[in-house]
């Protein structure tokens, strides 16, 4: 059972104009929180006469109305310094609150003085008040307070996360990719509910020795609970054939080849899956001899983007019918190393000797320049349509709003030799995964948007399990406290999959 929170428990933060890279959060020590209130539509019923007596209905469905914003109220006393609050009414720009609890800790420390965060994120001021300004006479001497009332589009929670090893006696080879192929779900389609979370896929490497295997899926459809973990070998690639990326694809997991030859794009019904009676289909469909898919981005089911050898860039609308050429090597010829996008017009792909290219037309792809830190660049994720954050071999963050015009420098702690991922699970929550020259991997999370970065997990009695190195990190809808990770175990020759969780 966890620690019951006081009223005393909670302390206010602000960040002006939103979490971002460049924005600091500002400390509110002496601000007070009313109550927060956060409307989720009413509740219509639908009625149809009743079968069994005349003049009477019964109701045989209902729907729900959309969600109204949060509401709370700030309050703090007014001092003879410039007022924080008044200026976020003044300015009329939207930012996010946070309010940090706990117990124990020291709240002064953004990062780690909190037990749990509530976000009321995307904010704006809808009034602004203080008490009595003045006083006729001395019984009615009071502190001055201001009150900013506040709504807010989105209220979350953030949760330190620990971490645990899943799947070991399955996990025999490097884990290339992993995906959590789940959406929230009331029930009323497939008979059971989802909180989005529960059926997770990961893809290992073929094994090296003799006589060989084909690469792998394994399968959880609760979290890696109790449920049986169901292993899937992809029929389709030749025994000691890599695979490089797994995703899911609409109804289909799709399994990539950049070598040899052409490659390939290996896809099966992820239900067919689960009910071990999949069929696997190789399509090599307008992939180009040597410029196989590496990396992929999924903007919908019907709508995906593969970076791949040679600087190639593919679109692919339906696994089935393969991919098409978007751009042949002429933004860049070098070999990509991954592919991000935030809609299907923004896409963006880096990699080797610094290569970065983005679209703003979905269509077509131009060369940026990269940051001047790293040789290569290894990783890549949006966070707004014009944000977009890299990684390279230097271990450092870099990030552009203008496509790489100008670069900031983002030093996240420790050592990092190699930033592997970037993946952002909301606008003020992401992780990256980084290696060490030791090697052992690291996974860093920001609260911020990217403001700072800190070690994971949050608690000095937790660990993350030992691996070399992290290749993908995958999270869930609507989640921002639940992680999938995969890599190479610290032998350098198995795998490792590894589930970070509240």
């Amino acid at each position: 059972m966890g620690n019951n929170f006081k009223v005393g428990s909670g302390r206010v933060w602000t960040i002006k104009f939103r979490a971002g890279y460049d924005h600091e959060p500002v400390f509110h020590q002496q601000g007070g929180i009313s109550g927060a209130d956060w409307g989720q539509g009413d509740v219509t019923k639908i009625e149809a006469p009743s079968d069994l007596a005349y003049n009477q209905w019964e109701e045989i469905d209902s729907f729900q109305a959309s969600p109204a914003r949060a509401t709370l109220t700030l309050t703090l006393y007014e001092t003879s310094e410039k007022s924080a609050v008044l200026e976020l009414v003044r300015l009329r720009c939207a930012f996010d609150v946070q309010i940090h609890q706990a117990n124990c800790y020291d709240p002064r420390n953004f990062d780690g003085g909190w037990e749990k965060v509530l976000v009321f994120e995307d904010a704006r001021a809808t009034g602004y008040s203080t008490s009595d300004l003045g006083a006729l006479q001395g019984e009615n001497q009071d502190a001055v307070t201001e009150e900013l009332p506040i709504s807010a589009r989105d209220v979350y929670e953030i949760l330190r996360i620990s971490y645990r090893a899943v799947a070991d006696s399955a996990v025999g080879e490097e884990v290339v990719a992993v995906d959590v192929c789940d959406l929230v779900t009331c029930g009323d389609c497939e008979g059971t509910g989802s909180d989005g979370c529960q059926k997770m896929f990961a893809v290992t490497n073929a094994g090296a020795g003799s006589p060989g295997v084909k690469p792998q899926v394994i399968i959880s459809t609760d979290q890696f609970g109790d449920n049986t973990i169901l292993e899937r070998w992809v029929t389709t690639f030749a025994i000691g054939e890599n695979a490089t990326d797994g995703k899911c694809v609409g109804d289909y997991f799709v399994v990539l080849q950049s070598a040899p030859t052409t490659g390939g794009i290996h896809y099966a019904s992820t239900a067919d899956m689960i009910n071990e009676a999949e069929t696997w289909v190789e399509v090599t469909t307008g992939l180009v001899s040597g410029k196989g898919p590496k990396k992929m981005w999924n903007y919908s089911p019907l709508l995906s983007f593969l970076a791949g050898l040679g600087g190639y860039i593919y679109q692919m609308k339906n696994p089935a019918d393969g991919a098409t050429v978007l751009d042949a090597g002429v933004a860049t010829a070098q070999n990509l190393n991954a592919i991000a996008g935030w809609d299907a017009q923004n896409v963006a792909a880096v990699g080797q000797t610094g290569a970065f290219v983005y679209s703003t037309d979905g269509v077509t792809f131009q060369a940026g320049t990269g940051p001047s830190g790293p040789t290569h660049l290894t990783a890549v994720a949006y966070r707004r349509e014009k944000e977009i954050w890299v990684g390279g071999d230097d271990g450092k963050l870099y990030v552009t709003v203008n496509y790489g015009t100008t670069w900031t420098t983002k030093t996240i702690p420790g050592s990092g030799t190699q930033v592997d991922e970037i993946v952002w699970a909301s606008d003020s929550v992401g992780y990256v995964a980084v290696r060490t020259a030791a090697p052992v991997a690291k996974i860093l999370r920001t609260i911020s948007g990217g403001y700072t970065w800190y070690v994971t997990p949050e608690s000095s009695s937790q660990t993350l399990p030992t691996l070399d190195y992290v290749n993908d990190i995958a999270l869930c809808n609507k989640e921002v406290n639940v992680l999938l990770a995969g890599g190479l175990a610290d032998n350098a020759a198995d795998g490792k999959l590894i589930l970070g969780k509240s």
